[in-house]
């Protein structure tokens, strides 16, 4: 399950791995001293010995540096993870909730219509907090995410409420190394092929096309057919009736918005009628992935 992957550990793993660099800076230049030494001396008497040794310095920057590159392994592992989750899950519910007491009754509402990745924006107030209660709640069921993700800071608070993926609607590569490192996948926003591209090279996990109402499946299509490789999540005009052409068109999965998530059920906290429309897109994604 996604959250048995990665729920709240990444905390500790980011901080063994800081401390592990440092460490490593330590060792480093412990180590360059002490060669430096002995290569004055050795000048200094005239030696022309070869050396060949390994000094339990080297040996424990050695070990710190190896520890690290595990570390790095296991999260870019766990990013790869939740990227994949996201795409079984297919939709991605873009929440934008008007209290931050709606998040955990809508989040369920959600979840038991079957909707299980879950991105609650930085609009939402108090989002933070928010994050931090759903995934806490319901983390080992769904894939909870952050969305309006503008900056750093809101990016280290994402991180800091246990937020699995960071989504941004614009190009903000600064996100990518603190997400990355704690085993966090992004999704940086574009427009334009040029701006999907440069994400991509960036690091981005995921490509935000954004806004998608005003583009449709065709372009889309259009944009996957000479960047194949791009993992598109196309957020903006994604409904029951379009959901098909969208992911025909290629996406790694879909961002469903106020379709889904509308005014008036927001409105109301209406979570009934929230869950009925839950199971209608849920329901809707399970048949088009049949035929894909």
């Amino acid at each position: 399950m996604p959250g048995e992957v990665h729920k709240n550990g990444a905390s500790e793993e980011i901080r063994t791995l800081d401390i592990n660099l440092g460490k490593i800076a330590l060792y480093q230049l412990s180590y360059t001293r002490s060669l430096r030494r002995l290569f004055k001396t050795m000048a200094r008497h005239g030696s022309r010995t070869e050396l060949t040794f390994l000094s339990p310095l080297h040996f424990a920057f050695h070990q710190a540096s190896e520890s690290v590159k595990t570390a790095g392994v296991a999260m870019m592992n766990q990013r790869k993870t939740i990227v994949t989750e996201l795409g079984k899950a297919g939709l991605i519910a873009v929440v934008r909730a008007r209290s931050p007491q709606q998040v955990m009754p809508l989040a369920a509402a959600l979840l038991e219509g079957g909707i299980r990745a879950i991105e609650i924006t930085f609009t939402t107030p108090d989002a933070p907090q928010a994050i931090a209660g759903v995934v806490k709640a319901l983390g080992d069921t769904a894939v909870i995410g952050a969305g309006t993700v503008l900056n750093l800071d809101q990016c280290h608070q994402a991180l800091d409420a246990g937020a699995q993926f960071v989504v941004s609607p614009i190009m903000r590569p600064s996100l990518l190394e603190p997400c990355h490192r704690a085993g966090c996948p992004v999704m940086l926003g574009a427009y334009s092929p040029t701006e999907a591209q440069l994400a991509h090279e960036a690091g981005s996990d995921l490509i935000k096309i954004f806004p998608a109402d005003g583009l449709g499946p065709n372009y889309i299509k259009a944009l996957k057919a000479p960047l194949p490789h791009l993992p598109i999540v196309p957020t903006g005009g994604v409904n029951l009736d379009t959901m098909e052409a969208f992911l025909r068109a290629g996406c790694h999965a879909l961002g469903v918005g106020s379709s889904l998530i509308s005014q008036a059920i927001l409105q109301q906290s209406d979570w009934s009628a929230l869950r009925e429309r839950a199971q209608a897109f849920s329901q809707g994604f399970q048949q088009i992935a049949k035929t894909l």
